[in-house]
């Protein structure tokens, strides 16, 4: 089976780089980083695509058009020469949200264009078909993400992790890690905690803001409290170690989440983790239980954070429990999907809104 992929291996996110190793070390498998180049001169039987929205998050609209006419035009290649374009549903919608009526178009047109579609959790299936009906006239199937254990370097040295970022021993630590974005609601949660006076509570916020403006926002927030360090700036994979490892609790206090790569990150470090019952959250809570997860339902407020920062010092054992989500296996059933799909074939004539009828939207 040949499989392009877009992202594969050239990507800062780990996740296709651990899925498509893996993929790549069954026998039969081959994938390659997406170019227009490769789509065009091979064959593939898949164009298995990740976070396609991503173009829609930028504020040149110039530069997002340009994007979004060469995806058109590679999808059209892509259907000439009969590969199936399958679509791991990350999001549901641009971060940013920059351009509303052009991301309807998009999405009309992106949708109409799948042969099948992957999905993180169960719930997340759900949400995706809800918000995009046309997804139940297509093939989907659930398969979890992998987790991160082998894709980061961990001594496991909570001294020497807090020794290299200026923390004492006798603090407990919260971190935010990844990154920053609007929707991370970072600014009211640096807020909520500046209500807890406990002056042994420390808030590492680690990660690069997707713009200044998000920065001023949060380096104002934390003006004034020396409890609060803020790095903001890209984390190199080999500093990862650093900040979890330093790290009491890991905190994901965002308004939405559909899936969540950082709460993964943190079980992947054996770190309790703190977010909203939303999204594959819920069902991951589920699987590895509540020693690990600590999720709410209501917003967010004082109390209830401070019974997660008390819920942190309990007991668990030393690793979290990731059987369901090792790589290899994951790997096995995302193959097993790609051949789903490919029997399954692709009716056109059953399947709304079609390639036709988006080309015809999006123009």
């Amino acid at each position: 089976m040949r499989i392009i992929a877009q992202p594969a291996f050239d990507s800062r996110n780990p996740y296709t780089r651990n899925l498509y190793r893996h993929l790549q070390r069954l026998e039969g498998v081959n994938v390659d980083e997406f170019s227009l180049g490769s789509l065009l001169f091979n064959h593939y039987d898949v164009w298995h695509r990740h976070w396609p929205e991503r173009s829609l998050n930028q504020r040149n609209f110039v530069l997002v058009f340009i994007k979004l006419m060469a995806a058109l035009l590679c999808t059209i290649i892509a259907k000439l020469k009969g590969t199936k374009i399958i679509w791991t549903v990350h999001n549901l919608h641009s971060h940013e949200q920059y351009y509303p009526r052009l991301e309807t178009q998009f999405w009309r047109f992106f949708i109409g264009s799948l042969d099948g579609y992957l999905c993180l959790s169960q719930r997340s299936q759900q949400l995706a078909i809800q918000r995009f009906p046309g997804l139940n006239q297509l093939p989907g199937e659930v398969v979890y993400h992998p987790h991160y254990r082998e894709n980061y370097v961990n001594q496991g040295d909570p001294i020497q992790a807090r020794y290299r970022l200026g923390i004492g021993r006798d603090k407990t630590v919260l971190l935010l890690l990844g990154q920053l974005r609007a929707y991370k609601n970072i600014p009211a949660f640096i807020e909520l905690f500046r209500q807890n006076p406990d002056p042994q509570l420390v808030l590492c916020i680690a990660g690069k803001p997707a713009h200044d403006d998000l920065a001023d926002e949060i380096r104002t927030a934390a003006q004034g409290d020396s409890r609060i360090k803020l790095y903001l700036d890209y984390v190199p994979d080999e500093q990862v170690e650093h900040f979890m490892n330093a790290a009491d609790l890991v905190v994901a206090p965002y308004r939405e989440i559909l899936n969540s790569g950082a709460v993964l990150l943190a079980l992947s470090f054996n770190r309790p983790f703190l977010s909203p019952a939303m999204g594959s959250v819920r069902e991951m809570a589920n699987v590895v239980g509540d020693a690990w997860a600590f999720t709410y339902t209501a917003p967010l407020d004082s109390d209830t954070l401070a019974r997660a920062i008390a819920w942190s010092s309990q007991k668990r054992s030393s690793s979290a429990p990731l059987d369901n989500f090792s790589p290899e296996a994951i790997a096995k059933e995302t193959l097993k999907a790609y051949g789903r799909f490919l029997s399954q074939g692709h009716q056109t004539q059953n399947r709304p809104p079609s390639l036709e009828v988006g080309m015809k939207r999006w123009s």
